[in-house]
């Protein structure tokens, strides 16, 4: 059974998840909860693995959520937190090209991809917002929607506070993917 919404999902809200998946700061927590109250009026199916991340962090100071960042995408990560490692493998001569790609995408809107690759979670949710619609539906049915589901299926079974971030980010794409291809 497909769920109504009446409010339609800013693809701006994106980028807002970008800082949670970077590493953790003084002002996570905080950001953490902004996102949450905004999910629940817009997607609520997003807002229930949202308000569980909210809750892991309630109780962790900052040091101890930077060590479970890095358990979880840094040394000896648990999951890779790259789209193109998710949809093409990790030596792959053709992620190379996607990231080669991605990264004339960021000098032609003028974003900097930070201090990662361009084909990291964080970086493309501040991508997709700044395209044009028919590109942002392209970049969600072909990378976005489907290598995050990569990157939440390798955190489910996991206790890391971040696979109930990645499921939240993924359940706002797949509803932002539906959206966007039925106004298509």
């Amino acid at each position: 059974m497909m769920t109504m919404y009446s409010l339609r999902i800013d693809p701006a809200m994106l980028a807002e998840f970008a800082p949670l998946l970077e590493y953790p700061n003084d002002e996570s927590l905080a950001m953490a909860v902004g996102l949450h109250r905004k999910l629940e009026a817009v997607c609520p199916d997003a807002a229930e693995p949202m308000g569980l991340f909210v809750a892991e962090l309630q109780g962790l100071t900052t040091d101890e959520l930077e060590e479970i960042h890095t358990r979880t995408f840094s040394l000896s990560p648990i999951c890779a937190a790259y789209i193109g490692v998710q949809l093409f493998g990790e030596n792959n001569f053709k992620r190379g090209e996607f990231i080669a790609q991605l990264a004339s995408e960021f000098g032609r809107h003028g974003l900097d991809f930070r201090w990662e690759l361009p084909d990291h979670l964080s970086c493309m949710l501040r991508l997709l917002p700044v395209l044009p619609a028919s590109e942002q539906e392209e970049l969600l049915a072909y990378c976005l929607t489907k290598g995050a589901a990569g990157i939440a299926g390798q955190l489910e079974s996991t206790t890391s506070a971040y696979r109930h971030l990645v499921r939240a980010i993924h359940l706002v794409l797949s509803r932002l993917e539906m959206e966007v291809t039925s106004n298509a």
